[in-house]
């Protein structure tokens, strides 16, 4: 979850045995105690979706994942270039 924050939903495909949902939604709580970021995580819904919400630490995505446009002075962000070579 790092670097993930505001309101998160997670989509669990085909996932119909209340067992199941119960089990995945165990899992993930569980994971998350160990989180420092304030969250709340609710139970799956019956359309398969867990909802939750994660407060920001740290910097933001855009700061790890661009760099400042040299065009126009740093107003917008660019990607980094190593994003270029992972395309390939």
């Amino acid at each position: 979850m790092r670097n993930l924050h505001g309101l998160i939903l997670i989509d669990f495909i085909d996932v119909k045995k209340p067992k199941e949902k119960k089990e995945i939604y165990k899992t993930l709580y569980e994971s998350m105690r160990s989180d420092k970021s304030k969250h709340t995580i609710l139970p799956m819904s019956k359309f398969g979706i867990i909802e939750m919400t994660r407060q920001k630490r740290g910097s933001k995505i855009s700061n790890i994942i661009g760099e400042k446009c040299l065009v126009c002075n740093g107003y917008g962000l660019s990607k980094i270039k190593y994003q270029y070579v992972m395309k390939f």
